[in-house]
């Protein structure tokens, strides 16, 4: 059973639905303008014996239309190994220790076609010959014009790397060296590698994909050792990936890079040491100058998030704290749009701005006011905002997104996804939220890792309000190795994915 914005149905009879068809989602009907959507949670990984045993976190999404059909992917770092079914576990664990060895890959992903209300897990994608590990920190797209192709890539560890002992222990950080990306040209029912790619063996961090009008393919990584932001392009859906000349010369850069298609163009978007955000255009084969997106005092909050729960902390990064969308309104006007979060440190309430950049002359300014959860309950954190959208008038109308909120704060562990909904309104700004997910109690590795992000995409248009999907860090299985008691360093069970449409 899929979202369909042409079915008005209740709660009730949507979560019957559910029953009958086994699997296992919930639902939550809106109240506000877009209420003829029925929102669904689906279980991505765990839900058989492939992925249950192992972790799955960190979700990207994306959406293939072939031929009517629209096939939803999303990819993730991926730990299912096989564990005494008879092949190797190139991922060991102890309680507090990590052993990888060449030939381990987090790269996997799974795929839906009715919309994410069920999925189907496609397994991993292996390192190449000259690369031991594909790791995390995944990122996907769809080319837009040939959607059957997909792309997706994760950091990775070149063979050079690998210690004379032939194997890693615990932190990857001083083995990593580089990236790898996978090609699939049948909607991400296959993928396989496409090329792997590397400046010099440094640590790259982070990771975001786009794909222009004519079939360009562009993958951007944060260069931690040279505090920049490599770009990596392809001619051709079929072409090799070349490096292009840094967008942000002279600038150092401190957070994951975000990127967006703009028909034949490429935008890139990344924070500044000095709090701001800055964004370059990549067109006719050049680089613009780097032009400011944001400026002080309402810049996002670039560091990696801890949130202390009454007996454990999940850290959380600032990957999808912001992002940059390509707006073109019904009276013709053409903007690259930037919407990006902060927090008060104190009371953990979100604000929300946006600055519209016009994408000729590259200029922005900041939208009057914005929004803020400052009477939503509880605490608020991890956000994730999706495309821009508007509905009629030729204004910036409404952007939607998700966040994580513990309403009992401080003295819960209970947590559930929180969609909201900025409406943009001449001289007022309105801030819709609801529950899109059950209440859950996160399972963090003593490091804190619960799935530093997650990922909020465009599912479907629909005139009762554009209907968004997002992929998630999902605990309630159940707790095994957390708090109180045997908490595991680098392992964290249960931790899978699972997504919801709203």
């Amino acid at each position: 059973m899929g979202t369909d914005s042409s079915m008005a149905k209740t709660g009730a009879a949507t979560a019957i639905a559910c029953a009958l068809a086994a699997i296992g989602c919930s639902s939550v009907v809106d109240s506000d303008a877009d209420t003829a959507v029925v929102r669904e949670e689906a279980q991505v990984t765990g839900q058989n014996w492939t992925t249950s045993p192992h972790e799955q976190a960190e979700a990207v999404v994306a959406v293939s239309t072939v031929s009517g059909q629209r096939t939803v992917i999303t990819a993730f770092n991926d730990d299912t190994e096989c564990w005494g079914r008879g092949c190797p576990d190139y991922i060991q664990y102890t309680q507090s220790t990590r052993r990888v060895y060449p030939g381990a890959s987090l790269m996997g992903w799974a795929t839906s076609t009715n919309d994410g209300a069920s999925w189907t897990y496609r397994g991993k994608v292996s390192p190449p010959t000259g690369w031991a590990v594909v790791w995390g920190d995944p990122s996907i797209a769809v080319a837009p014009t040939y959607q059957s192709y997909v792309f997706m890539t994760n950091l990775a560890v070149p063979t050079s790397k690998v210690p004379p002992s032939g194997y890693m222990d615990n932190s990857m950080i001083p083995y990593l060296g580089g990236a790898c990306i996978a090609r699939s040209w049948n909607s991400g029912q296959t993928f396989a590698m496409a090329q792997c790619v590397s400046d010099n063996n440094h640590f790259y961090d982070g990771s975001s994909m786009a794909v222009t009008n004519n079939g360009s393919v562009f993958a951007a990584y944060n260069d931690v050792t040279a505090g920049e932001i490599d770009v990596w392009m392809a001619p051709g859906v079929w072409s090799s990936f070349s490096q292009l000349p840094n967008p942000f010369p002279g600038i150092a850069i401190i957070s994951h890079p975000r990127i967006e298609s703009v028909n034949d163009d490429v935008f890139v978007l990344a924070q500044a040491n000095w709090g701001g955000l800055v964004m370059a255009r990549y067109s006719n084969g050049s680089w613009s100058a780097p032009f400011a997106a944001s400026q002080a005092p309402r810049n996002p909050v670039p560091q990696m998030e801890s949130v202390m729960l009454s007996d454990r902390y999940i850290r959380l990064g600032p990957q999808f704290a912001f992002d940059v969308a390509h707006l073109t309104t019904p009276l013709g006007n053409d903007h690259i749009v930037v919407a990006f979060t902060t927090k008060d440190p104190v009371t953990h309430k979100l604000s929300i701005d946006a600055n519209i950049c016009n994408r000729e002359t590259l200029t922005c300014f900041e939208t009057p006011n914005g929004w803020n959860t400052k009477n939503v309950p509880g605490d608020q954190f991890h956000p994730a905002l999706g495309e821009v959208t508007y509905f009629g008038g030729g204004e910036l109308q409404s952007w939607k997104g998700a966040w994580w909120s513990r309403e009992s704060a401080p003295n819960s562990n209970t947590v559930r996804l929180v969609g909201a909904r900025f409406d943009t309104y001449t001289g007022a700004r309105t801030l819709y939220t609801w529950p899109v997910t059950s209440s859950q109690t996160p399972c963090p590795s003593a490091g804190g890792y619960w799935g530093d992000y997650h990922d909020t995409e465009l599912l479907y248009p629909s005139v009762w309000g554009h209907v968004f999907i997002t992929p998630y860090s999902d605990s309630s299985m159940g707790c095994v190795t957390s708090p109180p008691s045997n908490q595991w360093q680098y392992f964290a069970n249960h931790l899978h994915v699972s997504s919801v449409a709203f």
